[in-house]
């Protein structure tokens, strides 16, 4: 499949992306919005997605969305805000629990760190994060993971 998927896992303080171009791991990052959740804060959230939308020339959205108890108001009005987003850029849409990318990936991702080692022996150019993120202990760049775990269920599916 040719094209640009957008991985992303949204989240009210953290949101990991990751570009998939035609079958390669393009770029991923995490971006932080400090502060209360606010209308400003949305506004950024969406800019951010929006400017790599246009950008990239994204064909795909993979979303990685929290189970339904875990999310927030401020989280539902986020993912609407992709949907629309989806929407009038006449992007195709896939959301995906984390249920449903532990069973297709059929091993045993049973947690944060093995589906960050799934994710690093399935690309290792992201070896450099997820060696960071064990040594300091710190799940910052979990966000990537599952966007990276998203958009590769998405590629494989569609693909």
């Amino acid at each position: 499949m040719g094209g640009t998927i957008l991985g992303i896992s949204p989240g009210t303080k953290y949101m990991g992306v990751a570009m998939l171009r035609n079958g390669t791991l393009h770029d991923w990052k995490v971006k932080h919005y400090k502060g209360a959740w606010s209308d400003e804060k949305l506004s950024k959230a969406t800019e951010f997605l929006e400017s790599l939308i246009i950008r990239h020339v994204v064909t795909h959205i993979a979303c990685k969305v929290p189970h339904s108890s875990r999310c927030s108001k401020a989280l539902n009005v986020l993912l609407e805000k992709i949907k629309r987003l989806a929407k009038e850029y006449k992007l195709k849409l896939h959301i995906y629990s984390i249920e449903e990318i532990k069973q297709w990936f059929k091993s045993n991702i049973r947690n944060r760190k093995s589906l960050s080692a799934h994710m690093t022996s399935t690309y290792p150019e992201l070896t450099k994060i997820y060696l960071r993120e064990k040594q300091i202990r710190n799940n910052y760049y979990f966000k990537v993971f599952e966007a990276v775990a998203a958009l590769t269920h998405c590629h494989n599916t569609i693909g």
